[in-house]
């Protein structure tokens, strides 16, 4: 736990990290969604993917990576009361 940070901000920053080396269909393959999505019948369509430390949705968006997981994380303390 480093830069100040707890542990559940420690996790989700390893998290991504490990995310990172991911492509969105092995992602998407590992955890059953699009299986889930068909079952349950509820149309769903991969908007964009991270790749290296940007966040990037076709020509649209591209977010540094630290950038994204900074308004994450303080719009979900906003929303859990935290």
């Amino acid at each position: 736990m480093t830069d100040g940070q707890g542990p559940r901000e420690a996790l989700l920053a390893a998290a991504l990290d490990a995310l990172r080396n991911l492509s969105v269909e092995s992602l998407l393959a590992s955890i059953g969604v699009r299986e889930i999505a068909r079952r349950d019948e509820v149309p769903m369509e991969v908007l964009g993917e991270v790749r290296g430390r940007s966040i990037i949705v076709g020509d649209l968006v591209e977010v540094a990576l630290d950038t994204a997981r900074e308004r994450w994380r303080r719009a979900l303390e906003r929303r859990l009361g935290g």
